[in-house]
């Protein structure tokens, strides 16, 4: 198993703009002032120089353009309602905002079974909306895939049960905790995972400080130490510029890159920013209108392809 994924699948949107529904629990979507038109020249201007770092690193992508209809405001997060894997399973996930659940678009699976990747399998728990419990893909697990450990949230979009059964299915060790932020002088769960951390290959980034129950703290951090990374453990400040929500990949060359934000890269200290580039080199590109407006940054964009190529 390899940690980092060679092939990156991007969902280009067709509309953009606040999402009222997920608002509810994220609490990194900031207020719009402009139109939706206005707003979508924005992000896809950002989309579209994201697209060019990757491609100007060396980084494969697959770009798949969004329909028109139905309008979805948050189709550029496709690593919400899929995740690929080595053995060819492809997991459909349950979303916790019912307009979100327009974006499971099977036909982005067909292209890349028309480009020659084996998805052998899928394994679906989006039936588990009907019970009103929700695991948004990579959002809401963070993978240490080398080791077969599935770090969790638990929140309104990250169900316990949930993760627990997927972890039985994919063969798994769950690593469960609950991360909280200040939102109107009240600690509310924060929506996803991976904007409390991510994990690469020898360094993982963590923001402990989102974490008060002291057992669950130290579990969490025992896990990452044991699998054998390094931990940088970020402020709660840098955990809102979405410091955590960054990704380890590679390229064609095999050389490996963290992908971030700008906002995110400009959080971190000298001293952080050397000990990331011990697993890669970085690189960054301004998503200003993408985070404040969809709450999420540069790895909720990615949804990595580990799909084994066909015989």
């Amino acid at each position: 198993m390899k940690q980092t994924s060679g092939h990156l699948l991007l969902v280009r949107p067709a509309y953009f703009g606040v999402n009222s529904q997920t608002a509810i629990n994220n609490f990194f979507q900031k207020p719009n002032l402009i139109d939706d038109a206005s707003l979508l020249i924005s992000a896809l201007r950002e989309f579209d120089d994201f697209i060019y770092l990757l491609k100007d690193n060396d980084i494969a992508v697959t770009v798949f353009q969004d329909d028109t209809e139905p309008k979805k405001p948050d189709s550029l997060y496709p690593n919400n309602w899929v995740s690929f894997h080595e053995d060819g399973i492809a997991v459909i996930y349950p979303l916790f905002a019912p307009n979100r659940r327009q974006e499971r678009n099977f036909k982005i699976l067909d292209n890349l079974g028309e480009a020659g990747y084996d998805i052998s399998s899928k394994v679906t728990f989006t039936e588990a909306e009907l019970h009103g419990e929700f695991l948004e893909g990579t959002g809401s697990l963070v993978l240490d895939r080398v080791n077969y450990v599935a770090y969790a949230s638990i929140s309104p979009r990250t169900d316990r049960e949930l993760v627990l059964e997927w972890c039985e299915v994919m063969e798994y060790i769950p690593i469960v905790f609950h991360a909280t932020q200040k939102e109107n002088y009240s600690d509310m769960p924060v929506y996803h995972t991976n904007v409390v951390m991510s994990v690469g290959e020898k360094i993982a980034v963590l923001c402990s400080a989102a974490i008060s129950n002291v057992k669950e703290k130290k579990f969490v951090a025992d896990s990452l130490l044991k699998s054998g990374h390094s931990v940088i453990d970020i402020t709660e400040h840098q955990m809102s510029n979405f410091a955590a929500n960054i990704l380890l990949v590679r390229n064609i060359k095999d050389e490996k890159f963290w992908v971030m934000s700008t906002r995110a890269y400009s959080s971190f200290n000298s001293d952080q920013i050397k000990l990331l580039e011990t697993d890669g080199k970085i690189i960054h590109s301004s998503l200003d209108t993408i985070e404040n407006v969809g709450g999420g940054s540069a790895r909720c964009m990615l949804a990595e392809v580990f799909l084994p190529r066909k015989v």
